[in-house]
């Protein structure tokens, strides 16, 4: 049901401002509504606030505690979420600090190992680093060079005078110390050029590359070891998470305050929303425990305002909403198609899976799941879909006579591997139902909005053909079937041009009217997807029974039997619930919405307390 939507026009003085808007958030029935000129707030501390806590919780992430296999509802009292303390800020501080200093000292450790590369190919020579300089007589070369082709070098410069040390670093290279007399430099060096010697500068210090070496093994040991202190540190700091979760809770619910739109003076504050309608007196006595002094106006909505839209359905239809959501939000005016069509995606979902075994699994599962982690929103719609749904598959599952596949009691309908034709018979009645549901609905509407005779020449008079048609195939007398189709093609061809302006037209636009008959039976024809879906669980399910049977000669057969049968039936059910969630989508979307339903409003959105982390606010 679409709750009608009051416009709320409040005043009030500016001192009370900030209490009021923090009552209406509790209430969170009034959706404020930006103005022009309204006052321009950027609270960035607010905005920094939840960029620290962003970060801090991904900060220590990996050092929380395994999650517990039960959900626990994490339940804060209003006064405690509305009371931020200062010890979540400092706590936000030192986890960031910590992981500066963290990432600070990886960023040395990096550093110092970039290092070592330069020297672990000197880690063998027992030259200090300073005693590799040039003299006034003397020139020393360091570098590497191919172990292949040092001895050819070697042999190039047998006959001058030159002290060399050359180890082997790798399979292919090697380093090289050599020292040359200034007289033979230009030999020497021409020489080293000709066998790719690459030169490489070392840095002059008292050491030897293997102290250096140590010293850098002892500066990374002891950083990492501050590093493991410091991960330490996060491991207790992480047991205090749900502080942090709460206190970001606690910041987007303020912002959602800043945020929240007026007008003002230096005395007075103007709001202006909506509300709905069975909530106008909670909004005003919310408004009088703040203040004495305040004016407030419900109002019809004028001529160009386009009110937001509130759905309230019972528990069993409510979940459903989010297959209507992905489609189009109603508009406020029209009818709201998710207690009609939950009806209908429930029996053809369970039409498409069809199997006892399958249902008992989706519904027993989903039913867990939701009780066990207690998920919110979409998700827990989405299962609680999937928990009703099931109950559907196990209906038409009795009436299929399967259960996982096998046929242990007779069908109390139809058998889809044996009987397709009969199941695709079945298929288009279900198809042709659900769609003179959809017109019937378009009907209520217009007969709802004063428009009684659209409803009959435009809806009711397809109804008549539709279900003449129908009855073509069933024991009914003759004279009623043209009767409807009758009724039906002649209501189409006087009225269906009704707002043409000419005689051509009308009569013109009755033909054509009467040329939709090609468009229902298109989507008629399109219901022939269940038979494809249900056939498909069905052969799938008989298949992997067949092959776990055919394994099962042996002990280690049964072994390898139940797994295929369990792997199979996993897959199957995965694959049927992807595909019946799709095709029941798209047979409402397109089939049925396209009857009666257009869409195009947006949902009520309130001022309310922004809980992603926290699951209740109580009182």
């Amino acid at each position: 049901m679409i709750v009608k939507m009051k416009k709320v026009h409040l005043v009030v003085l500016e001192e009370d401002k900030d209490n009021l808007l923090q009552a209406l958030q509790k209430n969170g029935n009034i959706m404020l509504i930006k103005q022009e000129e309204e006052q321009d707030i950027n609270n960035k501390k607010i905005d920094d606030a939840i960029i620290r806590v962003k970060e801090s919780l991904k900060i220590l992430q990996p050092y929380q505690e395994k999650k517990k296999f039960i959900t626990e509802i994490s339940e804060v009292q209003y006064q405690d979420f509305i009371n931020v303390e200062e010890k979540n800020e400092e706590l936000i501080d030192e986890i960031r600090k910590i992981n500066f200093d963290i990432e600070r000292m990886e960023n040395e450790i990096s550093s110092l190992k970039e290092k070592k590369q330069v020297y672990l190919p000197w880690k063998d020579f027992s030259f200090k680093l300073n005693d590799l300089e040039n003299t006034k007589y003397t020139f020393v070369h360091t570098g590497i060079m191919r172990n292949d082709k040092f001895k050819l070098f070697v042999e190039s410069i047998e006959d001058l005078n030159v002290v060399y040390e050359f180890k082997k670093t790798t399979a292919t290279l090697g380093s090289l110390i050599l020292f040359t007399y200034l007289d033979d430099e230009i030999i020497v060096d021409g020489q080293l050029k000709f066998y790719d010697f690459q030169e490489i500068s070392l840095p002059r210090i008292d050491k030897t590359a293997k102290e250096v070496l140590d010293n850098i093994s002892f500066e990374v040991k002891n950083l990492e070891d501050e590093i493991s202190n410091l991960e330490k540190k996060f491991i207790g700091l992480a047991k205090q998470q749900k502080d942090i979760e709460l206190y970001s809770d606690q910041m987007h619910s303020i912002k959602e305050l800043d945020n929240a739109p007026f007008k003002g003076t230096l005395e007075a504050i103007y709001f202006e929303g909506w509300v709905p309608e069975n909530k106008c007196s909670s909004i005003e006595s919310t408004v009088s425990k703040v203040t004495s002094f305040y004016d407030i106006n419900f109002v019809e909505p004028e001529e160009g305002d386009v009110p937001p839209t509130k759905i309230e359905n019972n528990a069993l239809v409510k979940p459903f909403e989010t297959i209507t959501d992905m489609f189009a939000t109603p508009a406020q005016g029209e009818i709201d198609p998710n207690p009609v069509m939950s009806i209908w995606y429930w029996i053809i979902f369970g039409m498409m899976m069809g199997d006892v075994g399958y249902g008992i699994i989706m519904s027993v599962f989903s039913f867990l799941f939701i009780k066990i982690k207690k998920p919110r929103g979409g998700t827990r719609k989405m299962l609680q879909v999937f928990a009703y749904t099931g109950i559907s598959t196990i209906i038409w599952g009795v009436m299929f006579g399967s259960i996982f596949g096998f046929e242990l009691w007779k069908p109390v309908l139809v058998a889809p591997i044996e009987e397709p034709l009969t199941l695709l018979i079945v298929s288009l009645i279900v198809g042709g139902l659900h769609i003179i549901t959809g017109l019937l609905t378009k009907a209520y509407g217009l007969i709802k909005n004063g428009k009684a005779w659209d409803a009959i020449f435009d809806q009711f008079s397809w109804v008549a053909i539709l279900i003449g048609i129908g009855f073509i195939f069933l024991p009914v007398p003759i004279y009623v079937v043209y009767g409807l189709i009758g009724f039906g093609v002649v209501t189409i061809l006087l009225t269906a041009g009704r707002s043409k302006r000419n005689i051509f037209g009308k009569a013109t636009g009755g033909l054509l009217g009467l040329y939709g008959i090609t468009s229902y039976m298109s989507d008629i024809l399109s219901y022939s997807r269940i038979l494809a879906l249900s056939l498909s669980t069905a052969v799938i399910a008989y298949v992997m029974n067949l092959l776990a049977g055919m394994v099962m000669g042996s002990i280690i057969g049964v072994f390898f039997g139940i797994i295929i049968y369990i792997i199979g039936h996993t897959f199957n059910i995965a694959m049927g619930l992807l595909s019946a969630y799709v095709h029941d989508g798209r047979l409402q979307y397109v089939e049925f919405f396209g009857k009666f339903y257009e869409g195009g409003g947006y949902a009520f959105t309130p001022l309310s307390l922004k809980l992603e982390y926290t699951y209740r606010v109580i009182e």
